[in-house]
């Protein structure tokens, strides 16, 4: 497992969240297979059954999904099944992650048409499926956590949170941050 966190930045998450992750006053936001025919329509019949019986038997109330540009593309290359994604609403005083989610599925392909339906824009086509919750986890927290510079800012980028940093860390591996990581509904 690994842990990604993308800055989204407050307009942004104003934005796009209740598209397709969710609100702090309407809950989170439930997809299931059906709703995105452009996800399985790249696969192979074989391929295609698979995930849709993953997905059903998994997340059978639902999943949420998102969608990173093109620039992560290098950084998420090795983002996979079970890895994690956390989304940082403000990287600044009193900022906080707004989102935690493993990842269900991801397309190997990018899928721009797929960004424009739902975010209105074609350039989040790097599209991950995702089982989380709405959090709380502030920012500063985390950063301090993890040794990263209080001046550093995200400028909407994605990053993986390297076993180094993890290990300097008061945690021993990602599941420890993952079980010990406040969470709200």
């Amino acid at each position: 497992m690994t842990i990604y966190f993308q800055h989204v930045g407050e307009q942004g998450g104003k934005r796009d969240f209740p598209k397709t992750i969710g609100t702090s006053t309407g809950g989170l936001v439930h997809f299931n297979i059906d709703d995105l025919p452009e996800v399985t329509s790249v696969l192979s019949a074989d391929q295609r059954q698979d995930v849709e019986n993953m997905l059903r038997k998994e997340v059978p109330n639902g999943f949420q999904i998102w969608g990173i540009p093109s620039g992560a593309k290098s950084v998420l290359k090795n983002l996979r099944r079970d890895d994690w994604l956390l989304l940082l609403l403000s990287d600044g005083p009193g900022g906080s992650f707004y989102y935690g989610g493993r990842v269900i599925f991801r397309p190997e392909r990018e899928m721009f048409d797929l960004s424009h339906r739902l975010w209105g824009e074609a350039k989040f086509p790097l599209i991950v499926l995702l089982d989380g919750r709405l959090t709380s986890y502030p920012w500063e927290t985390f950063r301090a956590s993890f040794g990263y510079q209080e001046n550093w800012r995200l400028a909407g980028q994605t990053y993986r949170l390297t076993p180094e940093r993890i290990g300097r860390s008061q945690f021993a591996t990602e599941t420890d941050v993952h079980s010990k990581c406040p969470r709200t509904n």
